[in-house]
């Protein structure tokens, strides 16, 4: 808007300075060109004219009327000096000292009269003008006619003319910008308000209207017609927006039904993927099971029982993960609302550890234990205790007989806090990110024993918690956070 402004007046500005310099300095400058030619010609037109009717005169006897020819001539500022050919005065316009007048024009100057004389521009430092020297013969006798302009005074006020011209060429150009600067600003402003009102309309501002009554006509048509066209422009921009947000509607909807399609596909495609990897280990264990009871001898009972107890274990096994992968997998897609409830970390931690106390005593490990009282959060308590176990079995599958595990409990801030660790080796640097992929493998004997770790970080990221993985100087440290509850509602 200001660029456009600012271009208008200038605009406005700059005409009115040529429009002034072509008239007012154009005028000054034919003025100074063609003024003083256009006088000079004059002049010497009168100059012929005042010879040709001193010819017509019979100057051996002048008459009254002659006389009073010759004084309209040197009204018009033209001077006569007029002898014989004896150079003896027959007329001078200055009556003082004829004889001496004759002398200096005529008498010294007589090789330059001719019988048929031009009139001539002469300029010399004592005179400036027009001059015409002829000779007229009547009745045998020449005589010499010196006719003459003086114009000393008329350049002198052209000089000063041109003088005034430049003054008032300037002053027209300054108090023309000013004129100008102030009818332009009177001219711009209802374009100036049309171009707000323009912005405000493009940003949905359909209360911003121009006002029709201004001092000229052109621009009160121009703002009823932008009226006219704002009003147009809101009904039907009002039109897109309903049909806009009907077709968002819409598209939320599709998108939706699509998205759930898209889930449902995908749980189905993982769902089957887990589960046929999961059960490659236990049907491999009940296939060689059933091998081994087909060629056992009838009379060993003992071991045939020992097997069939070994297959419904295994199999009860499978029932469990499958259990445990569906309803995991139906929370991780948000088709199942999980059973939110007040547990304390601590006392299922205490349970754990009781229920994995002979893993722990076969393989001579010692546990040291930090577990603070009411470390209360709000959760799921079958998919916490199952990220916590897998915690626990991933310490305990790593840490060699005779190790150490240390397990804690506590509150910080506004969290709670489940760490496990555990004495051996360290996991690669490379593979502390890809650990939590659900079968990911890097080793046979790293960490990421079947899904386990891809489960915490699904129960912990479905509790809105954070979880991690850290290598200390002699083993590995895993934790979960989970925001502390203090009772009240979710």
């Amino acid at each position: 808007m200001d660029q456009m402004k600012t271009k208008l007046k200038t605009n406005l500005i700059i005409m009115e300075i040529v429009f002034l310099l072509i008239v007012v300095g154009g005028s000054a400058v034919i003025y100074s060109i063609f003024a003083a030619p256009f006088y000079h010609n004059a002049k010497a037109r009168l100059v012929e004219q005042a010879f040709e009717d001193i010819r017509q005169m019979d100057l051996s006897d002048l008459l009254d009327s002659d006389w009073e020819i010759l004084e309209s001539y040197e009204e018009e500022h033209l001077s006569f000096i007029i002898s014989d050919e004896q150079f003896q005065p027959v007329y001078t316009t200055t009556t003082r000292d004829p004889e001496g007048t004759v002398r200096r024009n005529i008498e010294i100057l007589k090789d330059q009269y001719s019988k048929d004389p031009q009139v001539i521009h002469h300029s010399s430092r004592s005179y400036e003008g027009v001059r015409l020297m002829g000779i007229v013969d009547q009745g045998g006798t020449s005589y010499y006619i010196c006719i003459r302009e003086t114009t000393g005074s008329t350049y002198s006020a052209f000089f000063y003319t041109e003088q005034f011209l430049v003054v008032v060429v300037i002053l027209a150009v300054i108090l023309g910008s000013i004129v100008m600067f102030m009818l332009g600003r009177r001219i711009t402003r209802p374009i100036e308000r049309m171009a707000v009102i323009s912005k405000r309309l493009a940003e949905h501002d359909f209360s911003a209207r121009m006002q029709e009554e201004t001092p000229y006509a052109e621009v009160n048509a121009l703002a009823r017609n932008f009226n006219d066209m704002a009003d147009q422009v809101q009904y039907y921009i009002q039109e897109l927006e309903k049909e806009k947000s009907k077709l968002e509607d819409r598209n939320v909807r599709l998108q939706e039904e699509n998205d759930q399609r898209e889930r449902l596909e995908r749980m189905r495609q993982e769902f089957n993927a887990n589960i046929s990897h999961e059960l490659k280990t236990p049907l491999a264990v009940i296939s060689s099971q059933v091998e081994m009871l087909q060629i056992l001898p009838a009379n060993q009972e003992e071991k045939r029982q020992y097997y069939f107890s070994s297959i419904r274990e295994e199999i009860d096994k499978m029932s469990e993960m499958i259990r445990s992968l569906l309803k995991l997998s139906l929370a991780e897609h948000e088709l199942e609302e999980l059973e939110y409830r007040e547990i304390d970390l601590s006392q299922i931690t205490q349970y754990l550890l009781l229920k994995y106390d002979a893993l722990f005593r076969k393989k001579e490990i010692k546990r040291i234990c930090h577990m603070e009282q009411e470390c209360r959060v709000l959760a799921d308590q079958s998919c916490v205790e199952k990220a916590m176990s897998n915690y626990i079995l991933n310490a305990v599958n790593h840490t060699g007989a005779g190790g150490r595990i240390e397990i804690s409990v506590e509150r910080e801030e506004e969290k709670v806090i489940f760490r496990i660790y555990n004495e051996g080796s360290r996991i690669k640097e490379e593979d502390l990110e890809n650990i939590w992929n659900s079968y990911y493998q890097a080793q046979p004997h790293d960490y990421h024993a079947g899904l386990g770790l891809y489960i915490v970080k699904t129960v912990i990221v479905l509790h809105k918690g954070e979880y991690g993985v850290i290598n200390r100087e002699k083993g590995v440290e895993f934790w979960f956070a989970l925001p502390a509850f203090d009772g009240g509602e979710k």
